[in-house]
């Protein structure tokens, strides 16, 4: 179990191996990490030796990527709405 939360933060992030949950396979969980700088994330993470199951690709709200982490799961990166100058999200 990996756990993650920064300093002075109100939440935290629980990662479970999928070894503890007997029905891993129905779970579809959907977790996309908002980021300052997706382009420098995104190359970060490429230089770390992370699998990119969707590329960065720009769309209408912003850009997104989506990635695996070593058993398979995917996780996706999004761009703040602040760094676009709109205010969709309300961050």
């Amino acid at each position: 179990m990996a756990r993650g939360r920064p300093k002075a933060a109100e939440t935290a992030l629980v990662l479970y191996p999928k070894a503890i949950m007997e029905d891993w396979q129905q779970r579809k969980p959907s977790v996309v990490f908002i980021v300052d700088d997706i382009d420098e994330t995104c190359d970060r993470l490429t230089r770390n030796g992370v699998t990119f199951s969707q590329s960065l690709t720009e769309m209408a709200w912003g850009k997104f990527a989506a990635f695996l982490d070593t058993e398979g799961n995917e996780f996706g990166l999004r761009t703040s709405s602040t760094n676009r100058g709109d205010s969709a999200s309300g961050r």
